[in-house]
């Protein structure tokens, strides 16, 4: 087992710094070369949001009122108890079916983000326009680089959340929640650069502190209603940040 000392010389970067990379993100989604690449995404979050809380609300309505029905008059203060329950759940299932596919769908357009926002912070403010068919080109390969993700984080997501009546697993549960939100932003510029996944993961493993901190705020920010339609640009553009400051160092000197 490693040492205190061990384990804490492997932890590199800052919390603080990484929830920054956000700050500024927010503060990029303004400027003139990025707003139309923040526009569209934005326009699907609100339809994608607005489309997942109809459907879930009439479906888990209609699965209450069968369930209630069920329920023996002497038992019908139930009703009181189930509606909280009825409402955290539909709450949740809603943050992770519009986080899910709202970042499949709009994943061509993140990705574009990304290469505007680098050049944007590299100096190039004159960005030029992307058209229709560069957008179009990288639909497949944007796609599949989710599904990639999805893929790593499912299978631990469910392991560690079947282990959550163990004392302290809950804080892995976030932590590890964090360390997804980072490797799902972060994941586009270093996808612009054709880096492979698994590297990817050995390069934020070397700037963890700051990635945990960026994916912790950007987790509980998509938790906050109105806000959580503008933090996926915002996300994006702070993770280019992030690559710009810091990870592109360690990509170029390994």
């Amino acid at each position: 087992m490693k040492s205190l000392s061990t384990w804490s010389s492997t932890m590199n970067g800052s919390i603080i710094t990484g929830i920054n990379y956000l700050l500024e993100g927010f503060k990029l989604i303004g400027k003139p070369g990025l707003r139309f690449y923040v526009a569209i995404p934005l326009l699907i979050n609100i339809v994608l949001f607005a489309s997942c809380s109809w459907y879930g609300f009439n479906l888990f309505s209609q699965w209450l009122d069968w369930l209630l029905d069920k329920v023996p008059d002497w038992l019908a203060f139930i009703e009181w108890i189930l509606w909280p329950i009825f409402v955290l759940t539909l709450g949740t299932v809603i943050f992770f079916v519009f986080n899910m596919v709202a970042n499949i769908i709009a994943s061509p357009f993140n990705g574009i983000l990304a290469e505007k926002t680098e050049l944007l912070l590299s100096g190039e403010e004159s960005l030029g326009e992307s058209s229709l068919a560069d957008i179009i080109k990288v639909i497949p390969a944007s796609i599949a680089r989710e599904i990639h993700k999805l893929l790593y984080y499912l299978p631990r997501f469910i392991l560690l959340s079947l282990l959550t009546f163990i004392p302290g697993i809950n804080i892995l549960v976030f932590v590890f929640a964090a360390w997804m939100m980072a490797i799902q932003y972060v994941d586009y510029p270093m996808d612009n650069h054709k880096i492979l996944f698994k590297d990817m993961i050995v390069l934020i493993k070397q700037r963890n502190l700051s990635a945990i901190g960026f994916g912790a705020v950007v987790m509980l920010s998509l938790m906050i209603p109105i806000l959580n339609f503008i933090v996926i640009p915002a996300a994006v553009c702070g993770a280019s940040l992030f690559w710009v400051k810091e990870l592109k160092h360690h990509h170029s000197n390994p």
